[in-house]
């Protein structure tokens, strides 16, 4: 599969919030292991206070259907399966399947430039 040539994290998911593609780097990102978060929520991979508004984003999202980065002047973060919070920047890409509306976000952990910005 070509998602698992890149470094960035591929999460897809479907209309519903549901995970259907992960590839490797995402996976190891966030903790799981392979396959692990396949038909799991969106909301696994997201700190438990932004859970409440993150639905009304992705519904509006989805009605604008258009590429853009996520949290734009914002600072977003990831919650690991170990429960440990980091760093993160999202792009998002929706896009149509048979007639189906998904997502695909790429992920990349900034831990290590946000502690370069404190040095």
């Amino acid at each position: 599969m070509l998602a698992e040539g890149v470094s960035e994290g591929i999460i897809v998911v479907n209309k519903e919030q549901v995970i259907v593609i992960s590839n490797s780097s995402a996976e190891e990102m966030f903790g799981y292991e392979k396959g692990e978060l396949l038909g799991k929520p969106l909301d696994t991979l997201i700190p438990q206070r932004y859970h409440k508004h993150h639905d009304q984003h992705v519904d509006h999202f989805i009605s604008k259907s258009e590429k853009r980065q996520m949290g734009h002047g914002r600072d977003l973060h990831g919650i690991r399966k170990n429960k440990e919070e980091f760093p993160v920047e999202a792009g998002l890409n929706p896009f149509e399947l048979d007639g189906s509306v998904f997502v695909m976000a790429l992920i990349i952990d900034i831990t290590e430039r946000k502690r370069g910005n404190r040095n």
